[in-house]
């Protein structure tokens, strides 16, 4: 899994609007001494195909094509390395059901809101959500664990849990909206309320993801050798 801390320029006026707003949603529900900066999280399958879904619309992304971007990559821990028919799986999903598909700004707004209105794990208002068909960057890297997950289930084949189920207890909060009663304890945080940084500060859910490198405009940042 792979998150980015978006630039923003004046003469992008769209994108600084947008990073700021994914940014201060961030700090409302994880706090201030969380890792809140990222404003966009993709998905590395291989080589040729990352999984970005983005504006205009989705499309596939080659490691070209991001590498001279603040980049953060985060392993999944909860499951063995994926083999290539379960890799297969996500990609042949994410073909068809995301690639080509519009960015769904309304969805980002209903996050916006329902996390201003005290429900920042599930979008109980639904305002401006136009569809199924219409996802944001992370809640489109979500579905396609839960997608996975829901096949090898179907199959009978050992799974993981669902993401962001429950709150780590040794982990102590960093501030923001999200006491233990906010997780119910059967479905967790929902997929459409899904930010980047519900992946970045996964230790404080169930250690979902682990980060293992960090790079700026091609530069190394962390691990530092």
């Amino acid at each position: 899994m792979i998150n980015l801390s978006g630039r923003s320029h004046l003469w992008e006026p769209w994108f600084l609007v947008a990073n700021a707003g994914i940014r201060g949603n961030q700090q409302r529900i994880f706090g201030r001494q969380s890792i809140w900066h990222d404003t966009h999280c993709m998905l590395y399958l291989d080589p040729e195909h990352t999984v970005s879904v983005q504006p205009p619309r989705a499309v596939w992304r080659t490691p070209a094509d991001y590498c001279d971007e603040r980049v953060s990559i985060w392993r999944f821990t909860k499951y063995r390395a994926f083999t290539a028919d379960e890799i297969a799986v996500m990609r042949d999903y994410a073909q068809e059901h995301l690639i080509g598909k519009a960015y769904d700004v309304g969805q980002l707004l209903d996050i916006l809101i329902n996390t201003i209105l005290g429900y920042p794990n599930v979008l109980r208002h639904r305002i401006l959500d136009f569809g199924e068909q219409l996802k944001v960057c992370s809640v489109g890297v979500r579905v396609l664990y839960e997608r996975l997950r829901q096949v090898l289930e179907e199959n009978g084949a050992p799974a993981y849990p669902r993401l962001f189920r429950k709150l780590n207890p040794l982990a102590p909060w960093p501030g923001g909206v999200f006491p233990q009663s906010r997780i119910p304890s059967r479905y967790g945080v929902d997929v459409e309320s899904t930010a980047p940084a519900h992946f970045a500060n996964s230790h404080y859910f169930d250690d979902e993801f682990e980060l293992v490198a960090m790079f700026d405009d091609g530069w190394p940042v962390y691990p530092v050798s």
